[in-house]
């Protein structure tokens, strides 16, 4: 079920200094199916080591668990271990790069708040803050923010591929859910927001948004649900039509006027 898969990413946002870059900081959740690649990439040896420990009750650490070993395969696991910090912290910049199609600057911050290894704790759960350009063009002495490429890329769906014969076969039903936030700079006041209301809903899921402005923040809730693993190629009008206005609402700005 879809509720079983989920993507929870709540972000902050702010316009820097002279109005060419934007700070996020970006809190993920992940649950079932959706936690699997990320769980992969991110939790090192010694954070899962440390999680087993905890749900054995058990006082051994990572040091007292290798005293077996001779030096020489002691040192080998421990080089493995700093290798996989190396290794998580190149992927937070991967994650980023795939999730918006731009390479990052002063990735920091970086922490994982839950592994979603052991029950009851199926959240897998990390934070990272980052620069990103090109999400503002200067529009005279205004400017257009890309809100919409917020929630991440989303490629259209070609005109050769809007005709499907064979059925379609997704990883898994799932559910993606965005909270962001962006600071509205002081000076300034948002135009435009009336555009990012959106909602399809039909067999094989769902897209919704909103937008509201309450003192300097501009809210953006956004819904993304695909309903089966699994759908007939006769249901593919359905699925692009959820494609469609995913891709088109990652194509809506407002302006940020200047007072």
């Amino acid at each position: 079920p879809q509720k079983d898969n989920v993507v929870n990413e709540e972000l902050s946002v702010d316009v820097l200094p002279g109005m060419q870059k934007i700070k996020i900081n970006r809190k993920v959740q992940e649950t079932g199916a959706m936690k699997l690649n990320d769980q992969y990439k991110l939790l090192d040896m010694r954070l899962i080591h440390s999680e087993m420990q905890k749900s054995m009750n058990s006082k051994e650490d990572l040091t007292k668990a290798l005293n077996g070993l001779n030096k020489l395969y002691k040192e080998r696991h421990y080089a493995c271990f700093d290798q996989d910090l190396v290794i998580q912290d190149e992927y937070y910049t991967e994650l980023i790069k795939s999730q918006y199609e731009l390479t990052p600057e002063q990735v920091s911050d970086k922490a994982i708040l839950k592994t979603g290894l052991v029950n009851p704790d199926k959240s897998l759960v990390f934070f990272s803050s980052f620069v990103l350009p090109s999400f503002i063009q200067k529009a005279g002495s205004n400017y257009l923010i890309n809100v919409g490429k917020l929630i991440g890329n989303i490629a259209p769906v070609k005109t050769e591929d809007r005709t499907r014969t064979v059925d379609v076969y997704m990883p898994s039903a799932r559910e993606l859910n965005y909270k962001i936030n962006l600071n509205i700079p002081k000076g300034y006041k948002v135009k435009g927001i009336d555009q990012l209301g959106k909602s399809v809903t039909n067999d094989c899921g769902s897209f919704t948004s909103t937008a509201s402005v309450s003192g300097n923040v501009l809210t953006l809730l956004v819904s993304r649900t695909y309903a089966h693993n699994f759908e007939k190629a006769a249901q593919w009008p359905k699925l692009v039509n959820l494609l469609d206005t995913a891709f088109d609402f990652t194509n809506q700005k407002v302006l940020l006027e200047k007072l």
